[in-house]
């Protein structure tokens, strides 16, 4: 499937390849259910709209650059693997949930991790996420929960209606965990 940044792509499975970006100038616009995005060096932009429920297998980028994807049109959005080398990763859902089942990195210096749900949503963490010597910011509208790995400097978790640990240590970290409850 080619896509170009600005045009709506509508379909199941997209599959994108590329050397130097994937949406880097102006986000993707796609309709899709199942997604991954790898590209050798340089950015990562999605914008997913879709009512149903989304995969997303991969992104990678294994240069410098930041991942961004939003996920809007009231399907929960679940995370395999998203990687950079050198740069930020924001991960956004509207109005339903978001869920990380893998690894989820940043790499480099003053390198973030953004997760956030708004309208409505919980963010549930079963993978690890990792922004060592950095900050990870987990902004959920509705509860965090899960039995993942958080490894960080800073963490802060901000939920609606709760930060629930399930079974094992919900966060690992270096430095002050910042935690607050909206209720």
């Amino acid at each position: 499937m080619e896509a170009q940044s600005g045009y709506p792509s509508s379909t199941q499975v997209v599959d994108l390849d590329a050397t130097t970006g994937i949406g880097d100038t102006t986000a993707l616009k796609l309709a899709a259910a199942s997604i991954s995005a790898d590209t050798t060096d340089g950015d990562i932009g999605v914008d997913n709209t879709l009512a149903d429920d989304v995969a997303v297998s991969n992104l990678t980028s294994g240069g410098i650059g930041d991942i961004w994807f939003d996920q809007s049109g009231n399907g929960a959005v679940a995370f395999t693997t998203v990687t950079i080398r050198d740069g930020t990763i924001t991960l956004t859902n509207t109005k339903a949930g978001l869920s990380v089942s893998g690894a989820i990195t940043a790499g480099g210096t003053d390198k973030n991790l953004t997760l956030t749900t708004t309208g409505s949503g919980d963010i549930t963490l079963t993978g690890t996420t990792t922004a060592t010597d950095d900050k990870v910011w987990i902004n959920a509208a509705g509860a965090i929960k899960g039995s993942g790995l958080v490894t960080v400097n800073t963490v802060d978790f901000d939920a609606c209606t709760g930060v629930w640990r399930q079974q094992q240590p919900t966060q690992h970290h270096r430095g002050p965990p910042s935690t607050r409850n909206r209720q």
